[in-house]
């Protein structure tokens, strides 16, 4: 079972790269939506509410250093190769990765201390979905 703090920043982390663009579409929510109920094993009404709260925690915060360090605590190396993936999926959906997506992801990616071939290795995996 995962602690409130672990999926929330988790979370702020997807919100954030959805919002990079200064606007977060409909796809990207339930993409995200989707990821918290099968990664954290959450129900859809749960998966809105951390949502929503993720919303009002990032929306006058930067801080990808703080949620990435916490969760880089939390996580096992396969873990955060998974969260990076869904983090990539966010960057995605709306059909392609944009410069400041990937920027973002990067800085994530780094903070959770991600091998660089493991990261260019789950850009490449997840493009193929969309």
């Amino acid at each position: 079972m995962y602690l409130d703090k672990t999926i929330l920043y988790s979370c702020c982390l997807m919100i954030k790269i959805a919002d990079s663009d200064n606007h977060i579409c409909n796809n990207e929510l339930n993409i995200i939506k989707e990821i918290l109920i099968d990664f954290f094993k959450i129900s859809k009404k749960k998966s809105s509410k951390y949502i929503e709260r993720a919303k009002e925690k990032t929306n006058n915060s930067v801080d990808y250093f703080k949620f990435s360090k916490y969760l880089e605590s939390q996580f096992s190396y396969q873990d955060k190769l998974d969260l990076l993936k869904c983090i990539f999926e966010v960057g995605y959906s709306d059909g392609k990765l944009d410069s400041i997506e990937y920027h973002y992801i990067k800085i994530i990616s780094n903070l959770f201390n991600i091998e660089h071939r493991d990261m260019i290795k789950s850009k490449i995996e997840m493009k193929k979905f969309f």
